[in-house]
């Protein structure tokens, strides 16, 4: 029995990935250094900036600095379907996200008080794809892994889930493909809200 949906931010209530790859991608034509590409950020969606930055670019703070700048000023949109989605939820509503808590206020607003735990990137020494986050938001929730269902868009969000032994809905978005996800073995993949809460209809935790 699900007793709790919990989700990324990045890519799945915000759609930001493409506006996240170009700053990566940003990040080096400032400071003229070469990036690995795309693919390279886009299969590391999840993990710290400050852990993906160096194996990008090399030792480089001003790198991190200018990411984080970049990543604070960026202007993206909640996805379609979202409150909706929210709204019809019957148990706990969660976020887990390495992104850090005054970003999620600022890109979520008000739509932050639909959630009953909120872990943000500040909240633990481990990140994704370490469960410690989303154990993190369970114990806060008073519900047993077992018993959550996760919504992430890559691999590090499956990679947890899968450490924590949780259930996991695969959001495609622009970060991990359905083919990634699928030879990965997730079994549950979405590329919309509605899909998504199609699926959460047929777990018996949307209000009919």
């Amino acid at each position: 029995m699900i007793k709790a949906v919990l989700f990324d931010v990045d890519g799945v209530l915000l759609d930001s990935d493409e506006k996240i790859l170009d700053a990566f991608e940003k990040v080096g034509e400032v400071l003229n250094l070469k990036s690995p590409g795309r693919d390279f950020f886009r299969k590391r969606f999840g993990i710290p900036s400050e852990e993906i930055i160096p194996n990008a670019y090399g030792s480089s703070p001003e790198a991190i600095r200018l990411f984080k700048e970049l990543d604070e000023n960026m202007q993206v949109d909640i996805v379609d379907g979202v409150e909706e989605v929210l709204g019809s939820i019957k148990v706990k509503k969660g976020i887990v996200s390495t992104k850090d808590m005054k970003l999620i206020k600022k890109f979520l607003g008000g739509l932050i008080g639909k959630f009953d735990v909120v872990i943000s990137g500040d909240d633990t020494e481990k990140h994704k794809p370490n469960p410690e986050p989303l154990l993190l938001a369970c114990e806060r929730l008073n519900v047993d892994s077992k018993d959550i269902v996760y919504i992430g868009d890559a691999m590090s969000d499956y990679q947890m889930a899968k450490n924590a032994r949780a259930k996991f809905i695969g959001f495609v978005n622009g970060g991990a493909t359905d083919d990634e996800f699928r030879e990965a073995g997730a079994e549950t993949i979405v590329h919309s809200m509605k899909e998504l809460q199609n699926k959460l209809t047929e777990l018996g935790i949307i209000k009919l």
